[in-house]
């Protein structure tokens, strides 16, 4: 009788060892820096510098999970910033903060910045601030009218 066995390879591992592992991997989301900033200017009442960090979650090298929560974070930042700036006379870079979330992906935000960016005030305020920084007045009044 010839008993044969199978030499099997110890794959053994510490459990200490995948403890650590998952510690830094937990540990180790490189938008989490970020994310807190930016939650922070926005409690400080700044959300376009908000926006701009929650964008920089996505743009560190290893893709962070905390991306795509980040870019709605960032779009609800720059349509509430377009907002107070448009109470404060400040079309332009109003329209530019909304050109940015629908430069975005199409979400809930998208919709209401493409409103936002039609609607009658910002149209006319617009034309406002370019017929303010027009030195032919008579042109102005008349491409107003």
């Amino acid at each position: 009788m010839i008993r044969t066995t199978l030499a099997r390879r110890s794959t053994w591992v510490p459990w200490s060892w995948w403890g650590a592992a998952l510690l830094v991997m937990a540990g180790c989301d490189a938008g989490k820096e970020p994310w807190q900033q930016g939650e922070a200017l926005e409690k400080s009442g700044k959300p376009i510098e908000a926006a701009e960090q929650f964008d920089a979650v996505c743009a560190r090298p290893p893709k962070s999970k905390l991306c795509a929560p980040s870019q709605m974070r960032a779009a609800e930042a720059r349509i509430a910033a377009a907002g107070s700036l448009m109470k404060a006379f400040e079309y332009e870079k109003a329209s530019q903060a909304l050109d940015k979330v629908l430069a975005g992906p199409a979400t809930e935000a998208h919709k209401r910045a493409k409103d936002l960016k039609e609607s009658l005030e910002l149209r006319m305020g617009l034309r406002w601030e370019a017929g303010m920084k027009s030195p032919d007045k008579r042109a102005t009044y008349d491409a107003m009218s």
